[in-house]
């Protein structure tokens, strides 16, 4: 009986050192649908805007406890306001909120901050387009497209 406690409570702490997965599945993490390695396209439109973009996911970061990006803290603070740190490039960016399910995309371009942003996204996001909500300089404009170019390999 001795012998339980101690191993039941190695397994409790050798458990906290596996991937974070969603709970019900084995293979589907909690940032999903965002993966290592996987290039977004988006195109946001309106009456007067038409603007493409390709956003990289290098690496997946948990920048705050259920926030995912594809940036470190800095480079996506700097990607939200849409002006790089001296000295810094700005990167185009996306997020995921784990809870709502919310993606946004942030990009800039001649000096104008966008934003597309998809509301309750799933695993299934990345197997198609996905319309979304355009906010360029912080005013909603119009809408956004959202498509998957390319995955890790498997």
């Amino acid at each position: 009986m001795r012998m339980v406690f101690p191993l039941a409570a190695v397994l409790a702490l050798l458990s906290g050192c596996t991937p974070a997965l969603r709970p019900g599945t084995e293979t589907e993490p909690l940032y999903s649908p965002l993966a290592p390695g996987q290039v977004w396209n988006v195109r946001a439109y309106s009456v007067a805007i038409s603007r493409e973009v390709q956003v990289r996911v290098e690496t997946v970061r948990e920048n705050s406890p259920g926030l995912y990006s594809n940036l470190t803290d800095e480079a996506l603070s700097d990607a939200r306001r849409g002006r790089p740190a001296p000295g810094q490039t700005l990167q185009p960016a996306v997020t995921l909120q784990r809870l709502s399910r919310e993606m946004n995309f942030y990009w800039s371009e001649t000096g104008t901050d966008y934003r597309c942003t998809l509301q309750r996204t799933s695993a299934e996001t990345a197997g198609r387009s996905t319309v979304g909500t355009l906010s360029v300089s912080g005013t909603p404009l119009g809408n956004c497209e959202v498509r998957l170019l390319s995955t890790p390999p498997a």
